[in-house]
């Protein structure tokens, strides 16, 4: 069984799906956990994702598209996890290069549906 410790998911969903109702405002409300939208539904916990995204710089694929699979498990091949590192985006603003990028190591991924 995976142990998050994470005490403040519900807030951290709650405040998630209150940017994303407001992704297109240009001045969006602040967030406010008393008045943002809350969720109560099932959380399902994931071990690997395939993202899909587009890579100009590297053709090899059909125009440009590229596809990996991410891997998050507690157990690789009966051998100890893996746990794979990706790259976050902490600034919006910025388009280019690893400018407004982290690295993370994921440790699940979480689905939901709203």
């Amino acid at each position: 069984m995976l142990d998050l410790d994470l005490p403040t998911l519900p807030t951290m969903i709650q405040q998630f799906l209150h940017n994303q109702l407001h992704i297109g405002d240009d001045e969006p409300p602040e967030f406010d956990p008393a008045t943002a939208p809350s969720y109560m539904g099932r959380v399902s916990v994931f071990s690997s994702v395939a993202a899909s995204f587009y890579a100009p710089s590297d053709l090899s694929g059909t125009g440009g598209m590229q596809r990996e699979h991410i891997q998050a498990t507690p157990s690789w091949r009966g051998g100890p996890g893996r746990n794979d590192c990706v790259f976050v985006s902490m600034n919006d603003k910025v388009n280019c290069g690893l400018d407004g990028l982290a690295v993370a190591r994921v440790l699940c991924f979480l689905g939901f549906k709203y």
